[in-house]
Protein backbone atom coordinates (compact mmCIF):
# COMPACT_ATOMS: atom_id res chain seq x y z
CA UNK A 1 0.00 0.00 0.00
CA UNK A 2 1.32 3.45 -0.89
CA UNK A 3 1.97 5.96 1.87
CA UNK A 4 -0.60 8.73 2.07
CA UNK A 5 -1.05 11.74 4.26
CA UNK A 6 -4.24 12.30 6.21
CA UNK A 7 -5.16 15.98 6.29
CA UNK A 8 -6.85 17.42 9.38
CA UNK A 9 -8.83 20.65 9.68
CA UNK A 10 -9.10 21.43 13.39
CA UNK A 11 -11.46 23.94 15.03
CA UNK A 12 -10.49 24.56 18.66
CA UNK A 13 -13.13 25.34 21.27
CA UNK A 14 -13.69 25.12 24.99
CA UNK A 15 -17.08 23.68 25.83
CA UNK A 16 -16.79 21.50 28.91
CA UNK A 17 -14.78 18.41 28.00
CA UNK A 18 -15.01 19.18 24.26
CA UNK A 19 -11.73 20.77 23.15
CA UNK A 20 -11.95 20.69 19.33
CA UNK A 21 -13.83 19.52 16.27
CA UNK A 22 -11.93 18.01 13.37
CA UNK A 23 -12.61 17.10 9.75
CA UNK A 24 -10.34 14.47 8.22
CA UNK A 25 -9.50 14.15 4.52
CA UNK A 26 -8.12 10.84 3.32
CA UNK A 27 -6.69 10.59 -0.19
CA UNK A 28 -7.57 7.54 -2.28
CA UNK A 29 -6.90 6.32 -5.80
CA UNK A 30 -10.28 7.62 -6.96
CA UNK A 31 -10.27 10.93 -5.09
CA UNK A 32 -10.41 12.34 -1.59
CA UNK A 33 -12.80 11.26 1.14
CA UNK A 34 -13.63 13.86 3.79
CA UNK A 35 -15.10 12.71 7.08
CA UNK A 36 -16.61 15.44 9.24
CA UNK A 37 -17.45 15.54 12.91
CA UNK A 38 -14.51 14.07 14.82
CA UNK A 39 -14.16 15.50 18.33
CA UNK A 40 -11.21 15.89 20.67
CA UNK A 41 -12.38 15.28 24.22
CA UNK A 42 -10.42 15.82 27.42
CA UNK A 43 -11.66 15.37 30.95
CA UNK A 44 -9.87 17.25 33.73
CA UNK A 45 -6.66 15.50 34.71
CA UNK A 46 -6.80 13.04 31.79
CA UNK A 47 -5.18 12.78 28.38
CA UNK A 48 -7.24 13.98 25.38
CA UNK A 49 -8.74 11.40 23.05
CA UNK A 50 -10.46 11.38 19.66
CA UNK A 51 -14.15 10.52 19.35
CA UNK A 52 -15.30 9.39 15.92
CA UNK A 53 -18.42 10.92 14.33
CA UNK A 54 -21.59 9.58 15.94
CA UNK A 55 -25.28 10.18 16.16
CA UNK A 56 -27.50 9.75 19.20
CA UNK A 57 -31.19 9.08 19.61
CA UNK A 58 -33.59 8.05 22.35
CA UNK A 59 -35.14 4.59 22.37
CA UNK A 60 -37.39 3.46 25.22
CA UNK A 61 -36.18 6.39 27.32
CA UNK A 62 -32.52 5.44 26.86
CA UNK A 63 -29.97 7.47 24.89
CA UNK A 64 -28.35 5.35 22.17
CA UNK A 65 -25.08 6.46 20.52
CA UNK A 66 -24.39 5.09 17.06
CA UNK A 67 -21.03 5.37 15.33
CA UNK A 68 -21.41 6.83 11.83
CA UNK A 69 -18.00 5.85 10.42
CA UNK A 70 -16.32 2.48 10.87
CA UNK A 71 -12.78 1.89 9.61
CA UNK A 72 -10.12 -0.79 9.97
CA UNK A 73 -7.99 -0.81 13.11
CA UNK A 74 -4.94 0.39 11.16
CA UNK A 75 -6.76 3.30 9.53
CA UNK A 76 -8.35 4.22 12.85
CA UNK A 77 -4.89 4.49 14.44
CA UNK A 78 -3.68 6.69 11.56
CA UNK A 79 -6.70 9.00 11.87
CA UNK A 80 -6.34 9.29 15.65
CA UNK A 81 -2.60 9.97 15.33
CA UNK A 82 -3.19 12.66 12.67
CA UNK A 83 -5.93 14.42 14.69
CA UNK A 84 -3.90 14.31 17.93
CA UNK A 85 -0.77 15.60 16.15
CA UNK A 86 -2.75 18.58 14.79
CA UNK A 87 -4.36 19.15 18.20
CA UNK A 88 -0.96 19.25 19.91
CA UNK A 89 0.52 21.39 17.11
CA UNK A 90 -2.33 23.88 17.55
CA UNK A 91 -1.24 24.52 21.13
CA UNK A 92 -4.59 23.37 22.51
CA UNK A 93 -3.00 20.54 24.49
CA UNK A 94 -0.62 20.70 27.39
CA UNK A 95 1.54 17.69 28.21
CA UNK A 96 1.22 18.62 31.87
CA UNK A 97 -1.79 17.11 33.54
CA UNK A 98 -3.40 18.96 36.44
CA UNK A 99 -2.73 17.38 39.84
Amino acid sequence: MNEFRILVELRKMERGNLKAFADVTIPSEVGEITLRGFRVVQKAGEEPWVAFPSSSYTKNGQIINKTIVEVSRGLKRQIVDAVMAEFKRSGAHSDELPV
